[in-house]
């Protein structure tokens, strides 16, 4: 993941929200973001690991096996926004 700057990173970030129909959306949605993921193959699966496994809030990739790894606290707050953010 190493060799965008940050605009190249937001562009991306832009184009996958608009293909995940989440352009206008004020704040990502975060679960259902990841699943637009798998159901688009980018991603062949995620996995929700206890926050103390990823210390430093950032997920990780498995290239080799196209898996999402994230944190249980990023899981649960997105879908704390999905239940009462709406």
């Amino acid at each position: 993941m190493v060799g965008h700057t940050d605009e190249e990173w937001e562009e991306i970030a832009r184009r996958w929200r608009q293909a995940a129909d989440m352009a206008d959306a004020v704040r990502l949605d975060a679960p259902e973001f990841v699943r637009w993921l798998k159901r688009a193959s980018y991603i062949k699966d995620y996995v929700c690991l206890p926050d103390q496994r990823l210390p430093t809030g950032k997920g990780k990739y498995d290239p080799d096996q196209e898996i999402l790894f994230y944190r249980r606290g990023t899981w649960d707050a997105g879908a704390t926004h999905m239940r009462y953010g709406r």
